[in-house]
């Protein structure tokens, strides 16, 4: 439990570090409501999309870190982080690009994505603040061992 609560901290900092343009607009569009053009602002020009991509980077990396085998469950997902931070990228490149300019499509991939984003970063960090019982680890391995036997 002790690990989730330090997770859940540090994720929370971590996005408030991130998310600090996003706090910072809506604090001076608090102070300026007559300048206030809705929502859109914030998503319109793909701004989830680079969120995600430096959230997923970090992410990719522990998943990385702590794979053991390709097929192991870490290993599947660092490559599910690393197809969406293809994804991502294709998507902010299409955007800036002119290419796709339906906003709700933006709105929906790009929040869709942070989401997602949100829950493998929360897991990966989960992963690296886990503790492990070096000498529980080993008597398990003995035992698998001498079970085989």
């Amino acid at each position: 439990m002790k690990e989730h609560q330090e997770t859940f901290v540090f994720c929370l900092v971590s996005l408030c570090g991130n998310l600090l343009p996003i706090l910072l607009s809506l604090l001076y569009y608090t102070a300026n409501m007559n300048i206030w053009s809705g929502w859109e602002i914030f998503y319109n020009d793909g701004q989830f999309y680079l969120y995600s991509a430096s959230l997923l980077t970090s992410t990719a990396y522990i998943f990385y870190t702590y794979k053991v085998r390709n097929t192991d469950s870490n290993s599947i997902l660092l490559l599910i982080t690393c197809f969406l931070v293809l994804i991502v990228s294709i998507f902010y490149a299409w955007k800036l690009a002119g290419s796709n300019n339906d906003l709700s499509f933006i709105r929906v991939s790009s929040i869709a994505v942070f989401i997602l984003t949100i829950l493998l970063y929360y897991y990966s960090n989960l992963l690296q603040n886990k503790k492990i019982d070096v000498i529980a680890a080993q008597k398990k391995g003995v035992q698998e061992i001498l079970d085989k036997l």
